[in-house]
């Protein structure tokens, strides 16, 4: 049997990789937001929707006029905005919790990645559409030395205002 294992580090980007970030953090918002507002109408229209109605609607949406800046950030940070919506959904259908809500911008800040978004060689972490790897810090060992630290994982958090 397989174990899984995670570790936790704290990054400290630089001013670019901060502002990439933020654009990241912000996209994600955007494009779930824009998306509840879409299903919202749906429904309101008496039409379905689904994670695939939004991904292509996502396509679409990159495209238009207006939001060229989407392309700037990973795709991968862009669908899983679709599918924490999809998830959001289909709790609440099965009565698992409350309607889903528009994201703020003065919350807390994060965004999801799946396998394909990153890369993690020698404890430096390399994010999709961010040219310089974040470097990790860690009070226990120095992660340079080679030394990983017992627990841990990723955080790509921005602290709420």
């Amino acid at each position: 049997m397989l174990a899984k294992r995670a570790y936790k580090f704290r990054f400290y980007p630089t001013p670019a990789q901060e502002q990439a970030l933020a654009q990241h953090f912000g996209c994600g918002r955007f494009v779930y937001n824009y998306m509840l507002a879409r299903r919202q109408q749906r429904h309101q229209d008496g039409q379905r929707s689904s994670y695939g109605d939004d991904a292509a609607a996502l396509t679409l949406l990159k495209r238009a006029p207006g939001c060229e800046w989407l392309r700037d950030v990973s795709i991968v940070a862009l669908q899983a905005s679709l599918r924490h919506l999809d998830t959001a959904y289909r709790n609440f259908f099965a009565k698992r919790t409350k309607f889903p809500r528009f994201k703020r911008k003065h919350a807390a800040q994060r965004y999801s990645l799946m396998r394909n978004g990153f890369t993690l060689r020698e404890v430096r972490l390399t994010l999709a559409k961010i040219k310089r790897p974040l470097e990790p810090h860690t009070a226990r060992r120095s992660v340079q030395s080679g030394g990983l630290p017992r627990r841990g994982r990723p955080l790509l958090r921005q602290p709420a205002l």
